[in-house]
């Protein structure tokens, strides 16, 4: 049985589709057109230095086993795919070392599962550069309303059960979908939304992989669509709808319905200043501005106090476990006992010999790490150490660097490029930063098939 006209009439998934399907790259705002420069430049950077990545290895020799029609690139090689399996090994190739962007609102990222997706599309349909920001911002644009429409998190991950639907209205708007077969892809993607933060507590190599099920299961839904395929019609207020379904009826439809053209989410993203979890920036930000303070001195003890949010997700005793390279980027202590001793923090330094630095495991062993008042999610962060002479500093964080208040400049952009690409594997791409910065400023005059043979290995 349908649902009732007068429930498919009012649910967002209907007002949400024509908004995605009415943006147009010629009719956004300049800064919105330099927000998703910025955000496929910074993704395209950290995809490449993941490409190594055990999980990302793993899905492209499944990938390459399964075949199938070479319609779009896996990143740093010069294999094709369906696109959909594209989108998934791309997905988790942004993903894979914690340095991709970030929400903060509605915390998640969104690239690796809307860049992954509007880049499988817009290669196999042989999209233009500006049909591929267009893409991306309207995929990033469904994904943060999703999110900033919920009033509360419990237990879904953000970055995967939002970026389904900003993949989806990626693919679809990369490949040309009115209104109504944009919401049926809308329907169809419900129908496999999921992920656990769980991933983030235990640190399984399947964590980053999430980004990727929900980049494939985007881009298929979309597919889908575009050959009649219909999805469910009460997406997100049907009775088991997306918000009550995923979010036991704990939301409020206003930013769902929020004007559209004047201005885009895209430019509230966050680019990561540091390659590890979004809960250790502020502490990271604390330790490296006393850090010059503390020449010459010993440190005796450490006492770091951050909101409750933060301490359940990176403020754990530091333990290697499976995966040790995870387990550095959700530890607080690893993060900032580096950051100490090395007056930095970058790819580097998530290393299995940086992180088996005896140093770094000496320095871990001093600090404690105290539950604050749940002010905001990973804000303020306090530090405080006593150094062996008796001397005391302290330092509050209160703000995440790389976001919309203090965004990374242009400096610090080119060096966290450079640090990707000097991370990435070898082989991974004949292209340095400044020919990254080159390609991807030339997308409006360009097409996606210039970028993907810019980024191809050999060429």
């Amino acid at each position: 049985m349908n649902a009732p006209a007068a429930e498919v009439a009012s649910d967002p998934s209907r007002s949400l589709a024509e908004g995605i399907a009415s943006i147009r790259y010629q009719a956004m705002p300049a800064a919105t057109v330099a927000a998703a420069q910025r955000l496929v430049l910074d993704s395209l950077a950290v995809a490449l230095a993941g490409r190594g990545g055990n999980d990302v290895e793993a899905l492209l020799a499944l990938a390459s086993d399964w075949g199938g029609n070479p319609q779009a690139a896996i990143l740093g090689s010069r294999i094709r795919v369906p696109a959909p399996a594209a989108a998934l090994v791309n997905g988790t190739m942004i993903q894979a070392l914690d340095f991709d962007d970030t929400h903060d609102v509605t915390a998640g990222h969104k690239a690796s599962t809307v860049l992954a997706a509007a880049l499988a599309v817009c290669e196999a349909r042989g999209r233009s550069g500006r049909d591929l920001l267009a893409s991306v911002t309207a995929g990033v644009e469904m994904a943060v309303r999703v999110g900033l429409a919920c009033t509360d998190k419990i237990g879904w991950t953000s970055t995967a059960i939002y970026g389904a639907f900003g993949a989806a209205a990626a693919a679809a708007h990369a490949l040309g979908l009115d209104a109504g077969k944009t919401r049926h892809a809308f329907g169809i993607v419900l129908s496999q939304t999921a992920g656990t933060t769980q991933t983030a507590l235990d640190w399984p190599l399947s964590k980053h992989m999430q980004s990727g099920f929900m980049a494939k299961a985007g881009v298929l839904s979309a597919l889908l669509a575009e050959r009649g395929v219909t999805g469910v019609e009460g997406v997100f207020e049907g009775k088991f709808g997306f918000y009550h379904l995923y979010k036991g009826g704990r939301y409020s439809a206003e930013p769902l319905h929020a004007p559209w053209g004047a201005s885009f989410h895209i430019e509230d993203l966050a680019l990561k200043p540091y390659p590890s979890c979004r809960a250790t920036h502020p502490p990271v930000d604390a330790a490296l501005a006393l850090a010059p303070r503390l020449e010459g001195e010993a440190i005796d003890s450490i006492r770091i106090v951050v909101p409750p949010v933060a301490h359940q997700l990176a403020g754990k005793r530091f333990s290697e476990g499976d995966n040790p390279i995870i387990a550095a980027q959700f530890s607080i202590e690893y993060t900032v006992a580096t950051a100490l001793l090395r007056r930095s923090l970058s790819l580097k330094h998530f290393r299995l010999g940086a992180i088996r630095d005896p140093a770094v495991q000496a320095l871990m062993q001093r600090i404690r790490i105290e539950i604050g008042e749940a002010v905001a999610e990973f804000a303020p962060a306090i530090i405080e150490i006593t150094c062996a002479s008796g001397k005391r500093l302290a330092h509050t964080a209160t703000e995440l660097k790389g976001d919309r208040a203090t965004p990374l400049s242009e400096e610090e952009l080119t060096a966290k490029i450079v640090d990707c690409l000097e991370y990435a594997p070898p082989r991974t791409t004949g292209i340095d930063a400044t020919g990254l910065r080159r390609v991807v400023a030339d997308l409006p005059a360009s097409s996606t098939a210039a970028l993907i043979a810019a980024l191809t290995p050999g060429n």
